[in-house]
């Protein structure tokens, strides 16, 4: 089976095992049911495996570092500053705005150009 499950795919999957505490009659009547290919029995027995485990068949949030500098809000303040005082350094905007040097730099790379030398 090709893509991702949705919750409620997977809620049916997980019901329709209990009902018949078998994989292959999910996949049988996950064929029935939804007209299209079935999700394999290692498929079943994972989204069994994962309710067992967390109480859920929902994926876990995603890893990684969170956004946090480069905001929306982030990039008006950088264009407002450079707005205000075009000719005033990376280094001293940085310092008022409390954004480091890197990611005010990475702001700026990311506004058009014509808002930073208005």
């Amino acid at each position: 089976m090709a893509g991702n499950l949705t919750n409620e795919e997977r809620k049916w999957i997980l019901k329709q095992y209990w009902k018949t505490g078998n994989a292959e009659l999910v996949r049988q009547k996950w064929t029935e049911e939804f007209q299209r290919p079935a999700p394999s029995r290692l498929t079943v027995y994972r989204i069994r495996n994962k309710f067992e485990q967390t109480g859920s068949v929902c994926n876990a949030q995603k890893r990684g570092r969170p956004v946090s500098v480069t905001t929306e809000e982030n990039k008006i303040l950088v264009a407002q500053a450079f707005t205000q005082s075009p000719q005033k350094s990376k280094k001293s905007t940085s310092n008022e705005l409390g954004i480091s040097r890197r990611s005010l730099g990475r702001l700026m790379n990311r506004l058009p150009k014509k808002e930073i030398e208005k």
